[in-house]
């Protein structure tokens, strides 16, 4: 689960960290460009070919890094060209979409790829707080074990994690509650010996407890 989280992580900031350069390089050009108007003269797929002319008067031919089928259209209309002075041949379409998509779409993309990463991380953070809070100021009692099952709801890797359900009978209100472990991602059935197990209970809130799987060896 750790390597799954890592690897999410990684990869979004990785992605981030390329929506940025680009996005600035983009903006960099935006602040610092020469803007001109152009004419789209071919198409190359979908990608327009632009020619214009510098202020020194020099005519500059350059294909565009962004490709739409909206472009079929426009052939032999003008567009807006932005540039460096020094460097006219690597000129682009001067609007927003032509001079940011290749910031937006891997900057979306490690969005999703780090929430993916970082939701589940700051998951287990909060229940490993919870975990050390209850063990230490919970009140532990004995519950029976009812079930060991497969949570199917959670899929990594194409398996799903097991989880321990188990019931205890408050004696003072004879209430029946059901609780239910983290999740365990092996078969936690060969190390069960009892039909019991403790849990730890808020006194105040009973419905904020841990099931005590410490008993359970530590896969790597």
């Amino acid at each position: 689960m750790k390597i799954f989280i890592w690897i999410f992580t990684l990869i979004g900031v990785l992605l981030f960290s390329v929506a940025g350069y680009v996005g600035y390089s983009a903006y960099s050009l935006e602040g610092e460009g020469v803007k001109t108007t152009g004419t789209i003269i071919a198409l190359n797929g979908t990608h327009p070919v632009v020619r214009f002319v510098t202020g020194e008067g020099v005519r500059v031919t350059f294909e565009s890094s962004l490709g739409s089928s909206s472009y079929t259209k426009q052939l032999g209309k003008d567009v807006d060209v932005i540039y460096r002075a020094d460097a006219p041949q690597q000129a682009e379409i001067g609007d927003f979409i032509s001079q940011y998509l290749a910031s937006i779409i891997p900057g979306v993309i490690g969005l999703i790829f780090t929430l993916t990463g970082l939701i589940p991380a700051l998951v287990i953070r909060y229940r490993g707080k919870k975990k050390i809070r209850l063990l230490q100021q919970g009140r532990p009692v004995k519950a029976l074990i009812t079930d060991i099952d497969v949570n199917r709801t959670i899929k990594i890797n194409g398996r799903s994690p097991f989880r321990i359900s188990c019931q205890w009978r408050n004696n003072l209100t004879n209430e029946h509650y059901i609780f239910t472990s983290e999740n365990i991602y092996f078969d936690p059935r060969p190390y069960i010996e009892q039909q019991e197990i403790t849990v730890y209970i808020n006194g105040e809130d009973i419905k904020d407890y841990y099931v005590d799987v410490r008993f359970l060896p530590e896969r790597v």
